[in-house]
């Protein structure tokens, strides 16, 4: 919605500022209720989708007038939403014939026509914000995130940000959701009445003046929800201010280390086929994301602060696995009961049923702490070496008690019961 800064180059070199966003998820997670949000708050959004849409109705079209005789041009939903955003849901169902007229758009944000005697250029500057199912209809977590979504690398690489949306169960969240839903149709709100509809029209028609309206609004749920015409108007009022955030030197050191080394690490990690690549458009991304958050800091600086939380968020996406991990409060909760069950007498958990159940010359708090942590370490990979799992299993505890042997007792324990395999010197996943 903030966008980063559009760059044009003495050599007529265009560089884009507008970020453009993929959601990937499951049924039933509320991506087209998002879209429709984006709709709302944005200064100036079209909406499409990608069934109801052609390559020539997304960019340009060539037609005749039926009383000339004449051919002229008719703009697309990216032509008529420059220098605002495109919202296509359904993204998935577009034909590839017709995907392939918008990664012009994309990349280059113009529309280029050479049809019928016609030859035009046709400016394109919006932020594409997609939402698409998996290609196996739910998220498959045995493979990977370009096997789970049926596009072509080139256009996923132009999407600047990939989000990949599950529908997990969570007790919390779950009662929050049903209780929002369940709200919306038992209350009857003045707010959305008729009557009210119709009053408000006539205010507008009669040119009264407008009420001040809240910055919060109240939510059900507890805590407070920033209202739609506050967004609005801040959106529009950080997006437009006189001056563009420029990087300072910190900056632009910070991100150009952080990229190097990370194409470093993904080019050793042993799981990078899992994840999406890194490639130069990363940077870029990297570079507007930074911008962005400075515009919403109304800063004229894009500062190391900018560039950290441009750094979090493109690490979430590229290794596509932070919106599949619990959420914080759980994970919260997981260490407090980890800490207590380490603190605990190990008598008083080994004696019963569960003796039996534990590997040779192991307790059952490592054993638990090892079930825990080893599914995080495994999501995006089928195997390990054996090594790299006991330098990772030494992190789990604080004391760093987790030693090789204990480790190799487990996974020979694991083994038994047909939970693992290993194969000179890997762990498999069964």
């Amino acid at each position: 919605l903030l966008g980063g800064s559009e760059k044009n180059l003495k050599n007529g070199t265009h560089i884009r500022g507008d970020i453009n966003c993929l959601m990937v998820g499951d049924p039933s997670v509320a991506k087209s209720q998002l879209l429709r949000c984006v709709l709302g708050v944005a200064a100036y959004a079209v909406s499409t989708t990608g069934r109801g849409s052609s390559g020539v109705g997304l960019t340009a079209a060539v037609t005749t007038d039926q009383d000339t005789g004449e051919r002229k041009l008719e703009a697309g939903a990216m032509v008529l939403a420059d220098r605002g955003v495109v919202c296509i849901d359904e993204f998935d169902k577009m034909n590839d014939a017709d995907r392939v007229a918008i990664h012009e758009v994309m990349e280059q944000q113009t529309v280029t026509i050479a049809k019928a005697g016609i030859h035009a250029s046709l400016n394109a500057r919006c932020s594409v914000i997609a939402a698409a199912n998996p290609i196996y209809g739910n998220y498959d977590h045995s493979q990977g995130v370009t096997r789970n979504i049926n596009l072509p690398d080139s256009l996923l690489s132009r999407f600047d940000m990939l989000f990949i949306v599950l529908d997990q169960s969570d007790t919390k969240v779950d009662r929050a959701i049903s209780s929002h839903v369940l709200g919306m149709h038992s209350s009857e709100k003045q707010v959305f009445s008729t009557k009210a509809i119709l009053q408000r029209d006539t205010a507008l028609v009669q040119n009264n003046t407008e009420t001040e309206s809240s910055m919060y609004l109240a939510h059900n749920a507890g805590g407070e929800v920033l209202s739609k015409r506050f967004l609005q108007k801040f959106l529009y009022y950080a997006k437009h201010r006189p001056w563009q955030p420029a990087l300072t030197k910190e900056a632009e050191g910070f991100i150009a280390e952080q990229y190097s080394q990370w194409r470093v690490d993904k080019a050793a990690d042993s799981r990078n086929r899992r994840t999406l690549p890194i490639t130069a458009r990363t940077l870029e991304t990297m570079i507007r994301l930074s911008t962005a958050h400075a515009k919403m800091r109304m800063s004229k600086s894009v500062d190391v602060v900018d560039a950290t939380v441009a750094i979090e968020i493109m690490r979430l996406v590229v290794e596509a696995e932070g919106l599949a991990v619990p959420n914080a409060a759980k994970l919260v909760d997981e260490k407090e009961e980890e800490e207590m069950m380490l603190e605990a007498p190990e008598t008083q958990h080994d004696s019963g049923q569960g003796v039996s159940n534990l590997p040779t010359g192991i307790s059952r708090s490592k054993f638990v702490v090892f079930q825990r942590r080893f599914p995080d370490l495994m999501f995006h990979r089928d195997s390990i070496p054996m090594d790299e799992l006991s330098i990772a299993a030494a992190s789990w505890l604080e004391d760093g008690s987790f030693t090789r042997t204990d480790v190799e007792n487990i996974v020979s324990h694991m083994q038994k019961i047909n939970k693992l395999l290993v194969a000179e010197g890997e762990v498999h996943l069964i």
